[in-house]
């Protein structure tokens, strides 16, 4: 039996049903052969779908029609139906249309000539919307580009091709390329560059092959080629551009990654028990070893989480003031994010206590930073040394081995130091001071106790001035203190009477203590002569009865 009867049917279906179902209107245009004839028929199924007024007559459906295609197609459309016309070939073709109701939509329509009537020439076929249609892969490989359309005027794409390469599932999207920069489709580095090809476009020429980051469909960056293609020189389409993007091959991915490898190992790890790659534009931890091997998956690839973890290591151990000034740290993320972008090749350094296997060790995080060459983008280097045994080995070299303070000579170089900067020149005071009858504390008491009065007149020392400058050991029993920042009597008297207390009542055994004072700007430039003047107001302290202290010059009230 057939499966098509006499009256037109397929086994129950009428033709029409079919073509209903599938949503294929059918349509025939007029087209007078001087030009002055523009006529389109449609037939029920195309006026719906195509939301055509059913009052609209023929001239005006055709107006209708064609009116509505988006620009940049107007080349193209015209030059398919000149195919139908002079070849008499069956000629498909796809554009994309604005829908009355749906907005942009993909249309794809075939049509063919037939035999011209009335003078005219007459061309048919079938119409259809295609947005909605499920387009089944013969092979099922992976996809390898994707294609676009961008229109000027409205400032939107539409994807001609399935979205299954890049992010987002949008077909349709609009406030385009700013969308796409905001949401970070496009890697941070290569934003600027992606905003100006779609700017002023209809003067623009085609860009032939541009390699840039963009977020794929797993949500993170690969490489991608770029390229864009004006679809006519007609003044009407210059507006609208089709653009292609093709995955980047493997062997340009491969040299790629290369050099961002060959650059990231630069630097040393051979020392490092901890190592991170971070990518500072798109905020990505890429990869960590050692001691940071679970960090990628602890915050989720999130560099900014990554690096408030490392901001709170820095503050794990509080340095007593003493040490202050041998810490090296930051204070919050935004910080050390603005250090790292604003070098584009260098090395930040810092220097703090970390805990290591239940032991306080000094350990220093070394950031190096960079552009890679091909993307221009920002990468940072991260690793952890432990350098306990050279601090510790620097500070012996620096500082007294029994009271812990600077050494005299370290004192010495860097109050010199500080004097010749033209900004702190004249800004300071220099304290020298020693224990009262320290000879008679170690033969009462012996020398062991002799030490421990020492040790406790110097954390005294440390506990009050570290804040504002640096506390050394002269020799014997004399210590002297550089106040660094300018200063009155009144912020000194304040302070030396917080030390005598410390150190007077916080002693074991009964102690005193003599001092002088002299500031900078009475002996400028030369530090031995302020030291000489400071000497001088100690030695008045000592004639008039010890436990006292005198600025130079000027003689200060007893103790």
């Amino acid at each position: 039996m057939s499966e098509r009867d006499e009256s037109g049917k397929i086994y129950h279906f009428d033709q029409k049903d079919i073509l209903k179902a599938t949503e294929m209107g059918l349509w025939a245009i007029r087209l007078g052969v001087n030009g002055q004839i523009n006529e389109m028929y449609a037939d029920d199924i195309m006026r719906r779908i195509m939301a055509v007024p059913k009052w609209l007559t023929p001239e005006e459906c055709y107006q209708y029609w064609y009116s509505r295609i988006n620009n940049g197609y107007y080349n193209y459309v015209n030059n398919c139906v000149q195919d139908m016309i002079r070849t008499g070939n069956i000629v498909q073709l796809q554009y994309t249309w604005r829908h009355p109701v749906h907005g942009e939509v993909k249309i794809r329509c075939t049509g063919v000539r037939k035999d011209d009537k009335d003078g005219t020439i007459c061309v048919v076929g079938y119409h259809g919307i295609v947005n909605n249609i499920v387009e089944t892969r013969v092979l099922q490989d992976e996809p390898s580009s994707e294609l676009f359309e961008f229109n000027s005027q409205t400032h939107s794409i539409y994807f001609h091709t399935p979205r299954l390469l890049l992010n987002g599932s949008q077909m349709h999207e609009d406030n385009f390329p700013d969308r796409w920069i905001d949401e970070k489709i496009v890697h941070p580095h290569f934003a600027e560059e992606f905003r100006n090809i779609f700017r002023d476009v209809e003067n623009r020429v085609d860009v032939k092959e541009m390699e840039l980051l963009m977020k794929s469909s797993s949500g993170e960056y690969s490489w991608y080629k770029m390229t864009t293609r004006h679809l006519s020189e007609d003044e009407c389409d210059r507006g609208t551009i089709l653009v292609q993007l093709r995955v980047a091959d493997q062997e340009r991915i491969a040299e790629l990654e290369n050099q961002r490898i060959r650059d990231f190992y630069h630097a040393s790890l051979s020392e490092a028990f901890a190592y991170a790659e971070l990518d500072l534009e798109s905020d990505q931890l890429q990869a960590a070893g050692g001691l940071w091997a679970d960090c990628p998956n602890r915050f989720q690839g999130q560099g900014r989480k990554f690096i408030q973890y490392l901001v709170d290591c820095q503050h794990q151990d509080v340095p007593a003031k003493n040490a202050k000034n041998k810490f090296v740290t930051c204070d919050s993320v935004d910080d050390m994010y603005h250090q790292m972008l604003c070098r584009e090749r260098g090395i930040i350094r810092y220097t703090y206590k970390r805990l290591l296997i239940q032991e306080w060790r000094w350990v220093q995080l070394t950031i190096y930073t960079f552009k890679e060459k091909y993307s221009q983008n920002m990468y940072a280097l991260l690793y952890l040394r432990d350098i306990d045994a050279e601090k510790r080995q620097q500070e012996a070299a620096q500082t007294d081995a029994l009271t812990g303070v600077f050494n005299r000579k370290v004192f010495e170089d860097r109050v010199n130091v500080h004097m010749k900067n033209p900004d702190n020149a004249l800004k300071g005071a220099i304290v020298l001071m020693d224990v009262d009858n320290f000879k008679a504390v170690n033969d009462q008491y012996g020398h062991l106790v002799g030490d421990d009065v020492l040790k406790h007149m110097a954390d005294s020392l440390e506990e009050t001035f570290a804040s504002v400058g640096l506390v050394g050991r002269f020799g014997g029993d004399e210590f002297f203190v550089f106040i660094e920042n300018d200063c009155t009597r009144n912020d000194i008297d304040e302070l030396m009477e917080h030390f005598i207390d410390l150190f007077v009542h916080g002693s074991d055994i009964p102690v005193s203590c003599s001092a002088g004072i002299a500031f900078v700007r009475d002996g400028a430039p030369s530090y031995q002569k302020i030291l000489s003047l400071a000497d001088e107001a100690l030695y008045k302290s000592k004639i008039n009865g010890k436990n006292q202290y005198h600025y130079a010059e000027e003689k200060k009230s007893s103790t």
